[in-house]
C-alpha cells in the first residue's frame, strides 16, 4: 500500500517491573539531545487498564565532586581519599592509577611505598551516566637531621655547620647555637674563647615529625 511513514530509532526501554513488583519503576536514558523531540510509550503495570497515569521526567545529575587539595602524608600513615575531594555523590568507587595493594575502599595506606605522589580516580555511575574526579596523595619520607658529628675549628673562624653532620640530611632545617637561639643559615663564626660548644640542627619537611 502507498502512504506516508516515519522511521523511529529505539533509544531505551525498561521492563524491570513487568512482574508488578514495583508500582513506579525508574530507568535512565543517556545520550539524548537537548531540544530534540522524543516519543514515550507507556503502559500501566499496576492496573492493566486504560486511564490517566503520572510520569515524572527529571534531568540526570551525576557528580563525582572536584579535587580540593593534595593529601600530604608521612610514610606509614593512612589517609581517607574523600578528604581530597568535595561536593561528590556517594556510592562511587575509588580506583588506583598506579596499582598497589594499599587501597581499601577509600582508605589508602602509605606503608612501604615510594616517597612520591599517587593518583586516584573516584567514579560515580548511575545507569549509563558516569562522572569522575581525581585525588592525589603525596607520601613524604621521615625528616632527616643526619647523625651527630664534631668539627674542630680555630678561634674566630667562619665555618659551615653542615660539615659537622653525618649521613643523609634534609636541607632547609634550623640551627640553634649553644644558647639555644636560632641561627639564620648554616654559616657561623666560632667564639674567641676556646672550648666545646654544642649546636643543634632540627629538620622538618612539614609533614613528618
Amino acid at each position: 500500500a502507498c502512504g506516508d511513514y516515519n522511521t523511529y530509532t529505539f533509544v531505551a526501554g525498561n521492563d524491570d517491573a513487568i512482574d508488578l513488583t514495583s508500582p513506579a519503576p525508574k530507568f535512565t536514558t543517556c545520550g539524548l539531545t537537548p531540544g530534540a523531540t522524543y516519543y514515550l510509550m507507556y503502559d500501566s503495570q499496576s492496573t492493566l487498564s486504560s486511564g490517566e497515569f503520572k510520569i515524572a521526567l527529571s534531568p540526570l545529575a551525576v557528580t563525582a565532586g572536584t579535587t580540593t587539595n593534595v593529601l600530604d602524608v608521612c610514610s606509614g600513615e593512612e589517609v581517607n581519599l574523600f578528604d581530597g575531594i568535595s561536593g561528590n555523590d556517594t556510592g562511587g568507587v575509588w580506583y588506583e592509577m598506579t596499582p598497589t595493594v594499599n587501597l581499601d575502599g577509600s582508605d589508602f595506606s602509605s606503608a612501604g611505598l615510594a616517597y612520591t605522589t599517587f593518583d586516584f580516580e573516584y567514579i560515580v555511575t548511575v545507569g549509563c551516566a558516569a562522572d569522575t574526579s581525581m585525588a592525589q596523595v603525596h607520601i613524604f619520607g621521615p625528616s632527616l637531621a643526619g647523625g651527630n658529628g664534631t668539627l674542630e675549628v680555630c678561634r674566630n673562624e667562619n665555618f659551615n655547620l653542615l660539615d659537622g653532620l653525618n649521613g643523609t640530611v634534609d636541607l632547609g632545617g634550623t640551627w640553634y647555637n649553644p644558647s639555644n637561639v636560632a641561627i639564620v643559615g648554616n654559616m657561623y663564626t666560632s667564639s674567641n674563647i676556646p672550648g666545646q660548644y654544642n649546636f643543634d640542627y632540627i629538620a622538618n619537611n612539614g609533614v613528618c615529625p
